[in-house]
């Protein structure tokens, strides 16, 4: 249930089907010869369009994410171990591609990987399941294949393949690693993505310490009118996470709306 209210919610808050919905019901109402109610459809998905494609509205919500943790300049002595959050693979495309196949934050894992080769004793734990579908790989399964087509070890890595969510990242990892409280675990991910996957680790009981990857946008945004695509697309990434984080405040997930270093 929980995954089909994402979705939906995902459907609503896309700026592009939001901007087309609103030009289609005005486009109907004025062929219904409501000329009022058509004008006002039209309006206001124009001023939607003006606000999400021409503003640059998406891009600050995003650089806000994602500038809220800063990378760390050197690994904690004292670290003990590493997490990478899944997200990076496409798993239900990929079986019906016969190949792997990535998400926008395919690079989430690779950049880990560079991450991780950094402290090379360090044990890592890869956490995400995806689809339970049947003849889909899990995440973790297509992790383990990467790792053996690229000839790095796999001793040193352990596996969490039941999570869906962040959320479950956070809590069948605990389940599986049971860290004491004074344990540091370096949380690598996506910076978009990392407000949120701090606070569901926090709440579950871990001491994590943030290393983002895989940016999505500047740090520092200038308007740019005509930037129509980079605008919708920003607002798209901003409002997906934006989101999650108020149903996981919601859902008593966490502590606080957004998570703070």
């Amino acid at each position: 249930m929980e995954t089909v209210l994402h979705h939906t919610l995902g459907l609503l808050i896309n700026p592009t089907n939001v901007i087309v919905s609103l030009l289609c019901i005005g486009f109907i109402f004025m062929f219904l010869k409501r000329r009022a109610l058509g004008a006002t459809f039209f309006g206001l998905g124009l001023g939607c369009f003006i606000l999400v494609g021409m503003m640059p509205l998406g891009p600050w919500a995003l650089s806000f994410l994602e500038n809220r943790f800063p990378v760390p300049q050197t690994l904690p002595q004292d670290a003990a171990g590493f997490i990478i959050l899944g997200g990076s693979f496409d798993t239900p495309l990929a079986s019906k591609r016969g190949a792997t196949s990535y998400t926008r934050a395919g690079g989430r894992f690779y950049e880990a990987l560079r991450v991780v080769s950094k402290a090379p004793t360090l044990p890592v734990l890869f956490s995400g399941g995806g689809v339970s579908w049947p003849g889909v790989k899990s995440e973790s399964q297509t992790a383990r294949e990467i790792l053996r087509d690229l000839h790095i070890p796999a001793d040193r890595f352990l596996f969490e393949d039941k999570s869906k969510s962040t959320w479950e990242n956070a809590s069948q990892s605990f389940k599986l690693i049971h860290p004491q409280p004074q344990d540091k675990w370096i949380l690598i991910t996506s910076a978009v993505h990392m407000p949120r996957a701090v606070e569901n680790f926090r709440r579950a009981g871990w001491h994590v310490i943030p290393f983002c990857v895989d940016y999505l946008g500047a740090p520092h945004v200038a308007w740019e009118p005509f930037a129509i695509h980079k605008n919708i697309t920003s607002w798209s990434h901003a409002m997906r996470e934006i989101v999650s984080l108020m149903r996981d405040f919601a859902l008593g997930r966490s502590k606080v709306f957004i998570a703070a270093p």
